[in-house]
């Protein structure tokens, strides 16, 4: 029930459609049933072959029973497919409606959610935990679904045709599934063990294909290299104690199916000697044994994913419950921003610290108003950016544009009347025109930009159509910092924050953006984070935080 009431809370939590779940899986539940009756009575109608005309020389008996058995196939074939392939159209919707639930969830997070959870955690998470659930919804459930009725049908079958055999046989079956118990809670535990390891080797693998001629610059590669191995042997070791356990359920299954073979054959031949049982009866016992060995070993090893996959929906369940978002405000104007920023004595501290770093700042920019913001590291110039951009909240104090406060505007809103131009910057892998949102008319400007930046668009092989994604590599900091420059410039915005724009500048190229600010940025709020004197000389005021 634990695992049940954790999957529901999953679907919850994702917003899927529980109505359709329940329909769709009623659907599977009658394809099962379907099928395991025709399984159930296929091994008789093999046995009525066997004593109705086999033993009497009665072609005909053999023949209508033949048609009986090859009906019966057919009827399983075509019910195990449409729950299959029901359970496959029901577990798709499930897991892609996760994923992109997860990722939203993701786009809103806060700062802080970052400081609790590892990139690559996220990661492992969103592209191999969702697949290993789709596995258990589509496959793992759907077997478990015909393996008990098949299980609870062969078992009232085995003790009306022989109670002392089919006692036994059940016996031996509880005995197994104890065992199995017993190792899924060693597979739960190491399931945990193997989750750490592969999420380790994922944001170490992350963190080196994104920073890999950095860290050949820092001679570190033969260190990180050596470091990338024994991460990845720590998560071989520990997939292969997994596998272990795994081939245990396998070997038990074998061992009950040998065993209950072994009396059946023991005790159905001497019943066979005493006329008390038939040939054909017995012949079909073996074939039930098989029937029950198959849906035991597959719900040992369903409960053996259920103890494994409780970790998984877990780690679904942090992110899609997590609370560390940026709630959007439901103030949306008609009308743009006009741009006066105004921080009424703010406190802030980050979560995981007990210093403050601001207490009682008090900060006014007017309307239009370009000022410079100065600091040595830790003063709090990137959390001013922050809180703007509200990934952080303060404890305490007011954040007004234009006389309202931050957290009530909607999202989208703020998103069309601020530009934010980070110390980091961003570009999808997108052609250029997409990332500068490139309309007809914009293409003359956006030449006139680039190349009065020393970067003309006849740079790029393909011009405006040529993808970032191909060229990223081979940009310079200073090159991607111009094409987000270019595009802050023609979103057209209210307020413009920007943290060290020309940090990777040339002397010239820096004169260049200054040259644009004063231009087109002309009447617009602007907050500059810089160390850079030429660009303090063209803000109206400057200011310095402790």
């Amino acid at each position: 029930m634990k695992y049940v009431r954790e999957l529901f809370r999953l679907i919850k939590a994702a917003k899927l459609s529980l109505k359709k779940y329940i329909f769709m899986y009623s659907w599977c539940l009658f394809c099962a049933i379907a099928y395991t009756c025709s399984a159930l009575i296929f091994p008789s109608i093999v046995g009525g072959i066997i004593d109705n005309g086999v033993i009497y020389n009665d072609f005909s008996r053999v023949l209508n029973n033949a048609a009986i058995l090859l009906l019966l196939g057919v009827l399983m074939i075509i019910f195990q497919h449409l729950q299959k392939m029901s359970f496959a159209k029901l577990s798709q919707d499930i897991t892609v409606t996760i994923q992109t639930r997860l990722v939203e969830k993701i786009t809103k997070t806060n700062y802080f959610f970052w400081k609790q959870h590892k990139a690559g955690d996220v990661y492992a998470i969103i592209e191999k935990d969702v697949n290993k659930l789709e596995s258990l919804l589509s496959s793992v459930v759907n077997d478990a679904i015909i393996s008990t009725f098949v299980a609870m049908g062969v078992a009232i079958y085995l003790i009306y045709v022989d109670k002392i055999i089919g006692t036994l046989i059940i016996i031996l079956a509880i005995i197994f599934a104890v065992m199995q118990r017993k190792i899924g809670n060693v597979a739960k535990k190491e399931m945990i063990v193997l989750r750490n390891k592969i999420s380790d080797v994922s944001s170490f693998t992350n963190n080196i294909v994104n920073n890999s001629i950095s860290i050949r610059l820092m001679g570190i590669t033969k260190k990180m290299l050596s470091e990338y191995r024994e991460n990845v042997g720590a998560q071989r070791t520990q997939y292969l104690k997994q596998i272990k356990i795994m081939n245990g359920v396998q070997s038990t299954g074998m061992a009950f199916n040998t065993l209950g073979l072994f009396l059946i054959m023991l005790l159905g031949s001497v019943r066979v000697v005493n006329d008390e049982l038939s040939v054909g009866v017995l012949f079909s016992l073996t074939i039930y044994l098989q029937r029950l060995y198959s849906p035991i070993v597959s719900l040992g090893s369903l409960y053996v994913s259920l103890k494994g996959i409780v970790p998984i929906i877990n780690k679904l369940l942090d992110i899609l419950e997590n609370d560390k978002e940026v709630r959007s405000g439901i103030y949306n104007p008609t009308l743009p921003l006009k741009g006066q920023i105004i921080m009424h004595n703010v406190d802030f501290k980050y979560e995981d610290s007990s210093e403050f770093v601001f207490k009682n700042l008090n900060l006014e920019v007017t309307q239009g108003e370009i000022i410079g913001i100065i600091g040595k590291n830790g003063s709090g110039k990137t959390s001013i950016i922050r809180l703007l951009s509200r990934i952080c909240t303060p404890v305490s104090g007011e954040i007004l544009i234009d006389g309202k406060d931050i957290a009530l505007y909607e999202d989208d809103y703020l998103d069309k009347c601020i530009g934010i131009m980070s110390q980091e910057n961003y570009l999808p892998g997108w052609e250029l025109r997409d990332i500068f949102e490139c309309k007809d008319s914009d293409t003359e400007k956006i030449n006139y930009l680039m190349s009065y930046l020393n970067f003309p668009i006849d740079s790029f092989s393909n011009g405006l159509d040529s993808k970032i994604g191909e060229n990223k590599m081979s940009l310079s900091g200073g090159e991607i910092q111009k094409i987000a420059f270019v595009r802050l410039i023609l979103q057209d915005k209210k307020i413009y924050i920007m943290d060290e724009p020309t940090s990777a500048l040339d002397e010239d190229s820096e004169n260049r953006m200054i040259h644009l600010i004063n231009k087109e940025l002309g009447g617009k709020t602007c907050i500059i984070i810089t160390h850079r004197k030429a660009v303090l000389e063209i803000c109206d005021r400057v200011i310095e935080l402790s």
